[in-house]
């Protein structure tokens, strides 16, 4: 299925907005939680290292927010502008940050409640667990995946019309790779 550049940047912007509209119920709360942490007897008992745990989990959320914000504000400033394609390139930029700064959070945040409830020696082991599960499940893995249809363009290829070994991608002009195709 073709499709023209504006329906693309349109399937793009709306692909974006379906993100952020799924990252954002869950940070609010978190933030929520975090607001309301201060105020609880429980917080009084804090050790330090958990006190700075907690102010770089509220304050990473409050970036993180920001962050997941700042595109719906970029589209309403420009709305209308013709910068769609700029909204969606820094959009993505400025989810994709906002995606590290809420992986911080989390980790902070758990090993605030990890150390509370089952000590310190847990809550490292935990937070570390959580740091590098964030890493690989949200970075590392999505970068490593190949995508279905370059694996199948590869593979085409690969074998030349002739049976030949065609030569490697990259190799060569483009213009001749079409002829042997054709």
């Amino acid at each position: 299925m073709d499709e023209n550049l504006a329906d693309k940047r349109h399937r793009q912007f709306s692909e974006l907005q379906t993100d952020v509209r799924v990252v954002l119920p869950g940070v609010q709360v978190l933030f929520a939680f975090l607001l309301s942490l201060p105020f609880l007897s429980a917080a009084h008992h804090l050790g330090a290292a958990q006190r700075v745990a907690y102010f770089i989990s509220f304050f990473s959320t409050t970036i993180t927010i920001a962050l997941l914000v700042a595109p719906s504000a970029y589209h309403r400033v420009r709305f209308e502008q013709r910068y769609k394609e700029d909204i969606i390139t820094s959009g993505n930029a400025l989810t994709m940050a906002s995606l590290a700064f809420l992986a911080v959070a989390m980790v902070a945040a758990v090993f605030v409640v990890t150390v509370q409830w089952m000590g310190t020696t847990a809550g490292t082991i935990v937070t570390v667990v959580a740091a590098v599960l964030f890493g690989y499940l949200w970075y590392l893995f999505p970068a490593t995946r190949r995508s279905p249809e370059v694996d199948a363009d590869e593979e085409s290829e690969a074998t030349a019309p002739d049976g030949e070994a065609a030569p490697a991608i990259g190799a060569g002009d483009d213009r001749d790779r079409t002829k042997r195709a054709a």
